[in-house]
């Protein structure tokens, strides 16, 4: 199911539970919770020393609040649960271990097999993040993550039958969007990665490039994906090729975590790689409006170089320090990557809304990094438990 037809049955079963409710007067009440003495931010402004009331799963700013649970926000700060826009998450464990960090919902980028992926967009009832997902990524043959054990073979992309094919077989496993993996040491032909988004397109699909390195940046824009994940290490992005992607209404996941962990290796191995590239490449998205979301590339532990969870707020952080203000971070990592994924049910708190919610002690829109004082998380209006 693509994220666009998810958005119209989210829109259509609020409107039959609308009619539902005015219809039967015998349906049994959802759980309901209050939070009072709550400064919100409701995912675009703010809105000062209120409450809301969680109803089941959904959000209402009014209602009846007899018989519900009271949470006393004690002057705290309540947000919208977080998005990361770039994870592997592979299990459901490392869903639980997100939504302790806050985070709601995530966007896997690549892992493998998707068996169980399909179940896992509406879990938030089970107090861990939702997941959507792209399947593994194409990619060229011989190199990574080609090489990993089990990898699909109708992932390596040879032929323009093989990238068709490819689109339609992870299309079929019900993908939320295709992933083709880029950097300058492996480069699937222009025209293969074109075929991939022409059938995401017509299948109302969208495509991510990874692209970690200045050509790969190049080649991305060219294809014409609607997201471009990572930013260059060996030299800033120009503004010419900035404004190709506001041309091309493409946005940026930049994971600065993740460039700032393969410099390191990097520097290891004598590569001429420096962070301030891919800092000042922000940088000069944020400064000519470039949409830029929040993500880590997290991993399990053992698996890759950033875990997930923690990173999150490490991200943001160095977001800060790119210079974007604290308010377009949050928005980069509630309501903005809502809206270009196109999941119109959360990342803002608004009557109606998906009840994903984190409940701060101090404001992080004074400082960005009082994103991680955690006192409380909602996944689908269900508090996570919480083990710290």
């Amino acid at each position: 199911m693509s994220l666009a037809q998810y958005s119209i049955n989210w829109a259509t079963n609020l409107c039959g539970e609308a009619a539902s409710f005015f219809h039967t007067s015998s349906l049994p009440k959802p759980s309901r919770t209050v939070i009072q003495n709550v400064h919100i931010w409701d995912g675009e402004k703010r809105i000062p020393n209120t409450s809301i009331v969680i109803e089941g799963q959904r959000i209402s700013l009014t209602g009846d609040t007899s018989g519900a649970k009271i949470v006393n926000g004690n002057n705290g700060f309540l947000m919208p649960g977080l998005i990361d826009a770039h994870v592997h998450a592979s299990n459901k464990l490392g869903l639980k271990t997100l939504a302790l960090s806050g985070i709601t919902t995530a966007f896997d980028m690549g892992s493998f097999p998707t068996s169980q992926m399909p179940q896992w967009h509406d879990v938030g009832e089970q107090g861990i993040a939702s997941l959507w997902f792209s399947g593994a990524a194409a990619c060229v043959d011989g190199g990574f993550p080609a090489i990993l054990p089990g990898f699909p073979d109708d992932s390596i992309i040879t032929s323009k039958e093989r990238a068709k094919n490819y689109a339609q077989i992870r299309i079929n496993e019900g993908v939320d969007f295709l992933k083709i993996f880029v950097n300058d040491e492996q480069l699937p032909k222009e025209e293969y990665q074109k075929i991939i988004k022409t059938v995401g397109e017509e299948n109302d699909i969208y495509l991510v490039t990874h692209a970690p390195d200045f050509k790969a940046q190049e080649i991305a824009r060219k294809v014409g994906g609607k997201f471009i994940t990572h930013v260059p290490k060996e030299q800033t992005l120009l503004k010419e090729g900035v404004q190709e992607m506001l041309d091309k209404n493409q946005t940026a996941i930049p994971t600065l975590i993740m460039m700032q962990h393969l410099i390191k290796a990097g520097s290891l191995l004598g590569k001429p790689w420096e962070y301030r590239f891919a800092n000042d490449s922000v940088a000069l998205m944020y400064k000519m409006g470039v949409p830029i979301l929040v993500g880590t590339d997290a991993t399990k532990p053992g698996e890759g170089l950033v875990l997930y969870g923690p990173s999150m707020h490490t991200e943001m952080g160095l977001l800060h320090d790119a210079g974007m203000s604290n308010e377009d971070i949050l928005r980069g990592a509630t309501s903005l990557t809502a809206k270009h994924f196109r999941l119109t049910d959360r990342g803002k708190i608004a009557p109606g809304m998906r009840a994903d919610l984190l409940l701060l002690t101090a404001d992080p829109l004074e400082d960005i990094s009082n994103s991680d004082k955690i006192r409380q998380i909602w996944t689908a209006g269900t508090a996570v438990k919480l083990i710290y």
